[in-house]
């Protein structure tokens, strides 16, 4: 076959429920078993972050529990916070420790900044406790254990660096 025509049918060849042609998109594996097209993956990933604008602070809560745990490194800041705060739960220092230091693997400077304020506050115990309960979350939904890629890259036309963590996707 035309290596041209094999190249156009390998990226056009599903059609959707209404016959109209859809172009095949990244996979992205949320959890073992769970794989999403990139653009769904995507906008459940920003789910809990507009429920959080909105002051739906409980939904936000549960979704950001569900997103972080795909290694969604701001999803899993956001939870930390929202544990330290007690917004959407009880406080719990030692869940909101256990988060901030999983998501802050990444080497987000606000994240780590944030980490060791808390870490001034809490006691020996909730320490102790707090990095039992990092190293099984780290294990679990890390960058490593999740597939996450995070580079620092320049918004274009400012000085400002932001660093980006995303999943890696298969094909």
């Amino acid at each position: 076959m035309n290596r041209l025509l094999t190249l156009r049918m390998s990226t056009v060849l599903m059609l959707g429920a209404w016959g109209a042609p859809v172009f095949a998109q990244p996979m992205i594996e949320a959890e073992p078993d769970l794989i999403y097209p990139i653009q769904e993956y995507n906008a459940k990933a920003r789910a809990p972050h507009r429920a959080y604008r909105a002051g739906d602070y409980e939904r936000a809560f549960d979704l950001f529990q569900i997103v972080a745990r795909w290694g969604e490194k701001d999803s899993q800041f956001k939870l930390a916070t929202m544990y330290i705060e007690g917004k959407g739960t009880s406080p719990d220092v030692i869940e909101g420790y256990a988060w901030l230091k999983t998501a802050a693997e990444s080497g987000n400077r606000k994240m780590n900044e944030l980490m060791y304020r808390l870490v001034e506050v809490m006691s020996e115990e909730e320490l102790e406790f707090g990095e039992e309960l990092a190293e099984e979350y780290i294990a679990n939904y890390g960058m490593a254990a999740r597939d996450m890629r995070c580079i620092r890259r320049q918004i274009t036309g400012t000085h400002q660096k932001v660093l980006e963590c995303r999943k890696r996707y298969t094909h």
